[in-house]
């Protein structure tokens, strides 16, 4: 199973209704902010996290869709 980043992991129900791809990771990166989750985090898999920024990964998922 390929290690997804958490920026797409967030982003990835955007992106299936989008074209846009780097609009949605901006969109993302802007939920994943404020949850304490460090930028230099994002490029990695949020398998490598602990419980709790896991759980926030998934809380910036859930507010992504519109």
């Amino acid at each position: 199973m390929p290690r997804v980043p958490t920026l797409d992991v967030v982003a990835e129900p955007m992106l299936a209704l989008s074209e846009d791809a780097g609009a949605e990771r901006d969109k993302a990166a802007a939920l994943l902010e404020p949850l304490n989750i460090p930028e230099r985090l994002w490029s990695l898999s949020p398998t490598t996290f602990s419980g709790g920024e896991q759980q926030r990964v998934n809380i910036a998922r859930g507010y992504v869709p519109d």
